[in-house]
């Protein structure tokens, strides 16, 4: 039977597991990060073995999880079914985008009245 792997913290782009198999588990901690690394759509990878965490960086927009659960179950490792996420957390990422993109309105405006 294969270890279950808890969610501790899933956010559109950054989805954090617990496994208690890789805890104190330096051998499995760099298959998993050469494994998970390997999946196109990820930003990054973290895996931790004092912790036995692995946190996924990734792009919403692209589905980039769904190789996830293959990858962590060639380790003997099952996936647990992701929550959907709440509205607040869409709205959040939303109105971060919104901002970050009126900050770099304002920047990318400075910068050419500077040189002008």
């Amino acid at each position: 039977m294969p270890a279950m792997a808890d969610t501790l913290h899933h956010l559109p782009g950054r989805l954090r597991l617990r496994l208690a198999a890789l805890r104190r588990n330096p051998d499995l901690a760099a298959r998993l990060r050469s494994s998970l690394a390997a999946l196109p759509g990820l930003a990054g990878v973290d895996v931790n073995p004092l912790t036995g965490s692995v946190l996924v960086h990734s792009d919403p927009a692209a589905g980039s999880l769904a190789g996830l659960a293959a990858a962590l179950a060639a380790h003997g490792i099952a996936m647990p079914d992701l929550p959907p996420l709440h509205p607040a957390e869409r709205l959040g990422e939303a109105m971060l985008a919104l901002a970050v993109e009126a900050v770099l309105r304002k920047s990318a405006a400075a910068l050419l009245g500077a040189l002008v």
